[in-house]
């Protein structure tokens, strides 16, 4: 494992990890890059795509829009430097190709092995009789 230290995303100091990302991929002749979220996406994909050799992969794992407004435009950029973008389920797929403007033949989906109704809220009367049952409290304590 290599740990490439960066303060931000927009310092001289990501340029010179960024030399370093893709001299680590050519020396040890690496054959994909998987970004695995969105800054190793803005992060990693354009270096690997400028200066490697490699199949690269980025990400897409999330419906909601990023932490910071300005991530949206760079991780959409780092999109168009990938070979494919891996997504988690088809509703993911959906957004990235209309939100995001991917071509559906870039995208490759592999789905969780959750059904996607398995992450929306349960009801409130359902989830406190689960817990009765199971023998654990209905109210949650941090």
């Amino acid at each position: 494992m290599v740990h490439f230290s960066i303060p931000n995303l927009y310092s001289n100091r990501t340029a010179i990890q960024g030399l370093k990302l893709a001299q680590i991929l050519r020396s040890w002749q690496i054959d994909v890059l998987h970004a695995h979220d969105i800054y190793t996406n803005i992060f990693a994909v354009p270096w690997a795509r400028l200066f490697g050799r490699c199949s690269i992969l980025s990400s897409r794992r999330w419906w909601y829009e990023a932490p910071r407004p300005g991530l949206v435009k760079l991780n959409r950029w780092s999109y168009l430097f990938a070979h494919r973008v891996l997504v988690n389920s088809k509703s993911v797929a959906g957004v990235l190709a209309s939100d995001e403007g991917v071509a559906l033949d870039k995208i490759v989906e592999i789905p969780n092995f959750l059904e996607e109704s398995a992450f929306q809220p349960v009801d409130e009367a359902l989830r406190i009789a689960h817990r009765r049952a199971w023998g654990v409290s209905a109210t949650i304590r941090s």
